[in-house]
């Protein structure tokens, strides 16, 4: 309420945005999943611009994951591409959404998503990670970045991580520095470093007791019952080393697990054969489109280097009037400088790709390729995730598509494929 009224007398139009993420929050701290979907209803209908791919299935997660519906979470990030990222707008919001994006992906063990995050929010290590003009203060994005890696990075890399987070979380308040140490417990827990987990675990669920939020202490107290439960992924399963696919005139016998099952014939299967084959290796959409003599024409920018630069310059400009406006309560003004960056961005974000390169024109024919490779080999997946699904699960994390894909399990799995004829 306070956050509200600050926001009302200085004339903020992004006021009751923020405070409704910020009664996210803290419903979700406090355990309440009703407070969760009505304010999550509430910028539903006030900010419908929210509900454009693939944001809308990041906020989804997110607010699935704050209200305690995992099985949501992963719903809604089954419909993700960790290539998808590249679409995310390049806003005041990116790390926030990114944070996130791993704090739901985290909790279903999502890895592919983890990895594509973590790539994504590496070079900003030390930077604040803030929702809006700070409405609510996640930390610094080391938390996220050990969140992350307790997955994908190696433990030295993680032991870096999780001390940054700490000594920056520190300087978030009692709350962000509780949930940091609880993330960064969660970390070592998924990194098998049971022991250093625990330690974390004890002292988060301290903190969040002397703040009254027993969901939240609750949560983190599986860690210390050794409980898979605790970071919201499923129990580790026992460690298979070997799989088989083999063709069949047209259908395709897969073994895994000690199961198997036969799948008619498809390219995404046939996909999944050569990235299962050259495990560890990345094999280029052409590879898989059968095409690797394509030229490469139409791959020019969407916008040159000289619309890139005058788009940032004026965007620089906007903040500086923006904070002029807000600064006397211009509301009108503001309004209109909001509306002219929001464009801005949204045709930067249209134009540039991951890490500020350009991304090619629609016509490219690698970029044609990319989208048909990674929505067949998706869909492939899916549909064997409703026959098998421990296959599913395992090819959904293990698969990343893009210009790229490759097939990089955590744990090696040794395939034998056979492909009696070209699919």
């Amino acid at each position: 309420r306070q956050a509200r009224a600050i926001g009302e007398a200085g004339g903020s139009v992004n006021a009751p945005l923020l405070d409704r993420v910020l009664a996210i929050c803290i419903a979700g701290d406090r355990g309440d999943a009703a407070g969760v979907d009505a304010a999550w209803d509430a910028i539903v209908r006030s900010h419908p611009d929210l509900l454009r791919l693939p944001l809308r299935h990041v906020l989804t997660a997110w607010v699935e994951t704050e209200a305690g519906r995992l099985d949501g979470a992963r719903r809604a990030l089954a419909a993700l591409d960790p290539a998808d990222l590249d679409e995310l707008p390049r806003d005041q919001e990116w790390l926030a959404t990114l944070a996130e994006l791993v704090m739901a992906a985290s909790a279903v063990g999502d890895e592919a998503l983890l990895a594509a995050a973590y790539r994504e929010l590496l070079p900003h290590a030390g930077l604040g990670c803030f929702e809006g003009q700070a409405a609510v203060d996640h930390g610094v994005v080391d938390r996220f970045l050990a969140l992350a890696g307790g997955y994908v990075a190696d433990l030295p890399t993680l032991e870096r991580h999780v001390a940054a987070a700490l000594a920056g979380g520190a300087a978030s308040g009692a709350l962000g520095a509780a949930h940091t140490v609880a993330d960064c417990a969660r970390a070592f827990a998924a990194a098998g470093e049971r022991a250093r987990a625990a330690e974390l675990a004890a002292d988060a669920v301290r903190r969040y007791e002397a703040l009254g939020l027993d969901r939240r202490a609750a949560d983190v107290r599986r860690l210390l019952d050794g409980s898979a439960a605790a970071t919201g992924s499923p129990a580790t399963p026992a460690v298979r080393d070997s799989g088989s696919l083999v063709r069949d005139g047209d259908t395709w016998v897969f073994a895994y697990g000690g199961s198997s099952v036969r799948v008619r014939h498809a390219k995404g299967i046939a996909d999944l054969a050569v990235l299962l084959a050259n495990a560890g290796r990345e094999v280029h959409v052409r590879t898989l489109g059968g095409v690797d003599h394509l030229p490469a024409v139409g791959a020019h920018p969407v916008l040159d280097e000289a619309a890139v630069d005058a788009y940032r310059t004026r965007l620089r400009d906007l903040e500086a009037e923006l904070d002029e406006a807000d600064r006397h309560a211009d509301v009108a003004r503001a309004a209109r400088l909001a509306a002219e960056r929001d464009a801005l961005v949204a045709e930067l974000a249209r134009g540039l790709g991951i890490g500020g390169r350009r991304r090619r024109a629609a016509g490219d024919p690698d970029e044609r390729l990319r989208k048909a490779v990674s929505a067949r080999i998706k869909a492939s997946i899916d549909r064997l995730e409703g026959l098998h699904p421990d296959l599913g699960r395992h090819l959904r994390h293990a698969v990343r598509t893009g210009y790229w894909c490759c097939y990089a399990p955590e744990r090696p799995v040794a395939w034998h494929v056979e492909r009696d004829r070209s699919g």
